[in-house]
């Protein structure tokens, strides 16, 4: 992302997009007591820095030639952006403090519209060797892969050409009804005793 070329749409968009990670990644940590995702958030909270840094010299570049006063819109919202995944990273340093989060916090992660969890792709999956791209899942079951977790290593915000894999453990948000969906495809045995958590 350092591309000089860049233009500040292009910055503010790719700004948009890190927040947006930054916070569901934050939330995967405090639910999962993560602190491999946690420490995850914290770097890209200094990926975000350059961003907002780069995003607040070129408005500086274009005030030389524009009138201010639009401009300074484009600062509250890099402004605001940036204050996001700031708050998002203070939420990912709890699960790096070791402080045990409020059991209501589950709950209400839980009654939203939007749930994070994991699913993971078994024996005979439908979903495995194919591109997210050709499964379509965020339109076809209203889910999105925040983060596929192989072989130990996560890989975060997998892009449309990356394949599924057996044993593959999916860091999933969408409804209720679009994650069961995902598991009936997806081979997960049904455990009702298994525990939230990130271990293979």
């Amino acid at each position: 992302m350092n591309d000089p070329d860049v233009s500040l749409k292009d910055l503010i968009l790719n700004m948009k997009n890190l927040s947006e990670l930054t916070v569901d990644l934050s939330y995967t940590a405090l639910l999962f007591d993560s602190k491999e995702i946690a420490t995850e958030v914290q770097e890209l909270e200094k990926e975000m820095d350059d961003l907002y840094f780069r995003a607040r010299l070129s408005v500086l570049d274009r005030a030389k030639l524009e009138n201010i006063e639009p401009l300074l819109s484009i600062l509250q919202v890099v402004d605001a952006i940036e204050n996001i995944t700031d708050a998002a990273t203070e939420v990912a340093e709890i699960v790096l403090e070791g402080i045990d989060p409020h059991p209501v916090f589950d709950i209400a992660m839980r009654d939203t519209d939007d749930v994070i969890s994991r699913v993971d792709v078994d024996t005979g999956s439908v979903l495995i060797d194919r591109k997210l791209a050709e499964l379509k899942l965020e339109i076809k079951v209203g889910v999105d892969i925040l983060a596929i977790k192989r072989a130990g290593k996560l890989i975060y915000d997998p892009g449309d050409q990356h394949f599924l894999r057996e044993g593959d453990i999916l860091i999933v948000k969408g409804s209720e009804e679009g994650i069961d969906k995902l598991r009936g495809i997806s081979g997960e045995e049904e455990d009702e005793e298994e525990e939230l958590t990130l271990e293979d």
